[in-house]
């Protein structure tokens, strides 16, 4: 059921996407407006998707398990699986926007420095590859800012534990947990 759905919501990642590029348009025109209304526009897209996907859960997820190899017994407690978690869609396809719209003004730093050191410059290609560097910090240093702001509000330091952190035992079942995910994917 979890394969299905990541697979499922991978494949709206366009909804990500194209808030990415248009978020950081409208950005770069200086057109507020038009920054938020993307926003919401992505949204409504999202929630028509989702309102889809959820009238449609019995043919969608019948279908998706005749795709796999399940035996019976998987395919009844996977189907129960996805008849619940079918209503988490309209969370998850708004998150995507959401992730979109603020990788969208990462893009916007990306995009007028490419300008910059381009035509400006003169630096060609590796003008582009510094641009998309400095974008990917910016947007970085803007998670951290998040984060430090909700560490800050649930009473917890930025600065971590490194006893913590380099426990043995949570290492290895961090690595094992990613080495399994990177397994799946291939």
């Amino acid at each position: 059921g979890a394969m299905i759905f990541s697979t499922l919501y991978f494949s709206f990642s366009f909804l990500r996407m194209s808030t990415i590029g248009l978020t950081a348009q409208a950005d770069g025109r200086g057109d507020a407006a038009e920054v938020r209304i993307v926003l919401y526009r992505g949204g409504l897209i999202a929630i028509a998707l989702a309102i889809i996907m959820m009238v449609f859960q019995d043919p969608i997820g019948r279908y998706a398990f005749q795709l796999t190899d399940a035996t019976e017994t998987v395919q009844t407690y996977g189907l129960s699986y996805f008849d619940i978690r079918i209503w988490g869609a309209p969370a998850a396809l708004l998150n995507l926007v959401i992730l979109g719209w603020m990788f969208g003004f990462t893009n916007l730093v990306n995009v007028v420095l490419d300008f910059v050191f381009v035509f400006g410059f003169d630096w060609g290609i590796e003008g582009v590859a510094l641009a998309t560097v400095i974008g990917e910090l910016v947007g970085a240093a803007l998670g951290l800012f998040f984060i430090a702001r909700r560490l800050r509000h649930l009473g917890q330091s930025l600065l971590p534990d490194w006893v913590s952190v380099l426990e043995p035992a949570g290492l290895r079942r961090l690595f094992g947990v990613n080495r399994d995910l990177l397994i799946r994917t291939f």
